[in-house]
This record gives C-alpha cells, structure tokens and sequence, in this order.
C-alpha cells in the first residue's frame, strides 16, 4: 500500500458570512487558489440581506467545491461556525473570516505537511498550526508575527491574540474533544476554541510565515472595535472565561491580574 501524501487529505475549509458579498468573493477566490486542492469551502450565510446568494450560485457553478448553506434567521458567528463544522467531512477544519485573503498559495500544503511531518510520540496531541498574518486598516498594514511563549495555554487565559482564526488548521480530532465553538460567547469565539483546545491537554504550533491578510478596516466592521457595545461584549466574555476556567486562574495568578485589570479599564471607558 502505497503512503499517503498531503493530497490525501481533505481540508473543510469554514466560512461565515454575513452582508458582505463583495468581500466575501475575493476571499472565496483566494482559497481556491491554494496549491492543495483536496478542499471543501463551506460558506455559512448569516441570513445576509445582500446579493451573497446569487454571488455564490455563480461562484458554485465554476467550482463544485464550493458549499453554500443559508441561515434563515441570524445565529451569529459562534453557532454559525458549529454548524459549518457539522456539514464538513474533512480530517482538518479550517477558518477564515469572510473578508481575509489567503497570501500564500502553499498555506494549506505547509500547514498539512507540519502535522504529518510531527514526531509520532506527540503527533497525536498537535492540534492547532497557524500562521503569521499581517493586519489591514485603509492605507496601514501591520505585521503579526507572535512567537510560541513558554506556556501557551497561560497566554491565552491572560489575553487573545497569539493566534488568529483565519490562519489556523485544526485537527478534526481536537475539534470534536472540546464540542466546537462555544456558543455562549459572542465576542473572542475564535480565541476561547484555542483556549479550550489547549486546556484539554492539546499543543498547537505557529509557523514562522506570513499567508493571510486579515481585514481590520473600522469602516468594514459590524462592530466597532472602540464602541461601547465592543467594550461591554469584551467584559461579558472575560468573565465567562474567569467562570470557565476558576481552577486554572487559581494555578495563574497573574492571568487572573490581567484578566480583572482589563475589566476595570473597560468600566473606566464606558
């Protein structure tokens, strides 16, 4: 029997949409690009009030492996997400917000060839790989490139970031052990998967590169980052995880710190 390489292996590739129809075909566009073409793209429509369905028909007739699935009410990106994952079939689940672009045509191969390229011993605990990303707003870009603390799992329950959703491959497998996104959160969804992967004893790995451009236009947002209602969303969700994670915190003192300190500065803006 012949050993399987990287184009064994199906990638679902999750997307969810919501009223940007426009942005969302160059996305589309860009994973189709990729040089692994084992893929399924599963768009998740958000009960969107645009020209997404007639967009995507078309789209569809060009590449079978584009999927479309419409919500007929708006579920927000949490369940949405969950949904998107019930409808995939592939052994690693991608992300990718609908207004990023995939930059590296080798994102999915590279990332691929990283998990089965792990040593035995511990392959079956790599969960997650991202990437670096650089992050657009009008004219300004800026370059992210987070490197692998100590303690990664102490990271992410002190502040989000170290990881960006729409660079990562998660295995199927992790997926399934956490229960997929936790649909009680409505702000940080992509940040508390990571942080709930972790915590059930899974690794994750950054790959040096920069594949994704990752939109931050405030004029583009269906919440801005500096409103109010961001800052309150913000505070619910710090204190579901500080709920979510009390035995942790107690073992992380200095999480806990950063943790309440953020909520005080969020109450002082408002």
């Amino acid at each position: 029997m012949s050993e399987k390489t990287t184009e064994d292996y199906l990638v679902s590739i999750i997307v969810c949409t919501y009223n940007r129809c426009d942005m969302l075909i160059k996305c589309l566009k860009s994973i189709l690009a990729q040089s692994h073409r084992n893929i399924e793209i599963i768009v998740i429509d958000d009960a969107s009030q645009d020209d997404t369905p007639t967009r995507l028909a078309s789209l569809m007739e060009t590449d079978s492996r584009v999927k479309y699935y419409r919500n007929k009410e708006n579920i927000r990106v949490a369940r949405a997400t969950n949904v998107g994952f019930s409808k995939s079939k592939g052994g690693f689940i991608c992300l990718c917000g609908d207004d990023d672009i995939w930059v590296d045509k080798e994102k999915l191969a590279k990332q691929l060839s990283h998990f089965l390229e792990e040593p035995a011993a511990s392959k079956s605990r790599l969960a997650i790989v991202s990437t670096y990303w650089t992050e657009t707003s009008l004219a300004v870009t800026n370059k992210r490139e987070p490197k692998i603390p100590k303690n990664m799992l102490k990271h992410l329950l002190k502040r989000n970031g170290l990881i960006c959703g729409s660079t990562v491959m998660i295995s199927r497998a992790s997926w399934l052990a956490v229960g997929g996104l936790d649909e009680r959160f409505s702000r940080g969804t992509d940040s508390e998967l990571f942080r709930s992967i972790l915590a059930h004893g899974f690794t994750a790995h950054i790959i040096e590169e920069f594949m994704v451009d990752v939109n931050v236009g405030e004029h583009d947002r269906m919440t801005p980052i500096l409103s109010n209602q961001a800052r309150w969303a913000e505070t619910d969700a710090i204190l579901k995880i500080l709920f979510k994670y009390k035995l942790l915190f107690l073992r992380h003192p200095s999480a806990l710190a950063a943790r309440l300190y953020k909520i005080i500065e969020n109450a002082w803006a408002n």
